[in-house]
């Protein structure tokens, strides 16, 4: 009885803790994450499948150079061999003792039914032109992995950098149109007073409200687009859906933290596709060259020992066997060389074929520098033309800002209508939303100048 007042004691605690377990990870809530620019982009290096995938890459790229370096290595192998013949073979010969009666040939086993061979054996390779240029491209093939390793985290740069400029670009203009909502509805609430003592129309209110009417549906707009974009830079960070994500930096400093960089063309030379197009035209030399010196002989040497017993049935546990139980060792060493006299022409077919698709990349090669300068020379046109228009629209805020104060000071007075306000009001809107556009605009245009140069978003 006291057993089982026992298990129901300990039943009830495990339930205790479970239930106070859930309760803690319930109580814990979505994670809120607040990120700058270096910080996000650091974030995402860290936690990208993408890049931990090609960091798999690099490492399975070693592992092949050492695969390939060991075709040089001596290989040594071992293998115990047991047979028992069930029915041992026999051979007809004559039959050397003849008597009345008996036949002219008889059956003659010369096999044992129980054999074992053990052997040793062990090889090395002394000479092969295929082998040593296959190391080069082994290290070649390395480069290569690293090189990509590196594009995919410069895109990965890229990709962050945008999404956040975005999101931060949508974000101040949803606090614009918040500030701009605000005012209005001070405008309205003095309208509405005005209204009830007979100073306006019942259509001035009414217009005024369908003003911000619309500026709500603006907000109610860009805060899915911020939501979206959010869900964007959750993804490429890493960072589960339902935690939350915050950008600090603003606009303004976006736009000192990226800088703008020299614009030299020649610094397209340097973008990492053009790095591993190099590469892999050097490691199309390589392949030639291997199909070139296959043509010349294999050199190996090799040693073979055994051990070699045949017996009359197994009898390995037993002592004191007669001479003919006992191993027989055999030792054989040698050199092997290798060539191909005529191979149907078909190197010479494959060397073609390689020569062929090293012109492609070099063809490849050019097309990306011309595309490179195009999307060098556009990003800067881009540029220049977005900092005049962030220029003006700094203007026209200032403009839409004396606009809209002298509008509402003559309205107040009775002299201006609630047309006027109205539009002054959605003038102001219009210019600080520009703003806020043109600025984002900037950023980008900087962004895709590093990208088309390849340099590092923040250097």
């Amino acid at each position: 009885m006291d057993m089982v007042i026992k298990k129901y004691i300990w039943a009830i605690l495990a339930l205790g803790m479970v239930a106070n377990v859930n309760a803690q990870n319930s109580s814990e809530g979505p994670k809120t994450y607040e990120m700058t620019l270096e910080q996000a982009i650091a974030y995402g290096k860290q936690n990208s499948l993408l890049l931990k995938n090609n960091a798999l890459d690099m490492a399975n790229a070693n592992e092949t150079v050492k695969q390939i370096k060991s075709a040089g290595l001596p290989r040594v192998t071992a293998e115990l061999a047991y047979n028992q013949w069930l029915q041992v073979p026999k051979n007809w010969i004559p039959n050397f003792v003849p008597s009345p009666g008996s036949p002219e040939y008889i059956q003659v086993a010369f096999q044992q039914p129980v054999g074992v061979t053990g052997t040793i054996s062990a090889s090395q390779l002394i000479f092969d032109g295929a082998y040593l240029l296959g190391l080069k491209a082994a290290k070649e093939f390395t480069n290569i992995s690293q090189l990509l390793y590196v594009k995919s985290e410069t895109d990965l740069e890229y990709q962050i950098a945008q999404a956040y400029v975005q999101a931060v670009g949508v974000k101040a203009n949803l606090e614009v149109l918040n500030s701009n909502l605000n005012t209005i509805d001070s405008s309205l609430r003095m309208m509405r007073a005005m209204y009830t003592e007979g100073f306006v129309e019942k259509l001035d209110v009414d217009k005024l409200e369908l003003g911000r009417s619309n500026i709500k549906t603006q907000m109610d707009k860009l805060e899915g687009t911020i939501e979206m974009l959010n869900n964007v830079m959750k993804m490429q960070l890493g960072i589960p859906m339902g935690d939350n994500l915050n950008l600090t930096n603003s606009l303004e400093e976006l736009n000192a933290l990226i800088s703008l960089p020299e614009l030299d063309q020649e610094a397209i030379k340097n973008r990492i596709e053009v790095q591993l197009m190099n590469q892999q035209l050097s490691l199309s030399q390589l392949d030639e060259k291997r199909y070139k010196v296959g043509r010349y002989p294999t050199v190996a040497a090799f040693a073979q020992h055994q051990q070699n017993t045949q017996r009359p049935e197994f009898n390995f546990f037993q002592s004191n066997l007669t001479p003919n139980n006992n191993f027989i060792p055999s030792t054989l060493i040698g050199v092997k060389v290798t060539a191909t006299l005529f191979d149907g022409l078909s190197n010479r077919s494959k060397i073609r074929e390689v020569v062929n698709n090293r012109v492609k990349m070099e063809n490849d090669l050019e097309n990306f520098k011309r595309f490179a300068s195009m999307e060098f020379i556009n990003a800067k046109i881009s540029y220049y033309n977005n900092i005049e228009q962030w220029e003006q629209q700094k203007k026209n805020i200032t403009l839409a800002k004396n606009i809209y104060d002298r509008t509402k000071v003559k309205y107040t007075e009775c002299l201006g209508t609630a047309l006027e306000i109205t539009q002054a009001e959605t003038d102001l809107v219009s210019a600080n939303t520009g703003y806020q556009t043109a600025i984002n605009d900037v950023i980008l245009s900087k962004i895709n100048i590093k990208k088309s140069l390849g340099k590092k978003i923040i250097e």
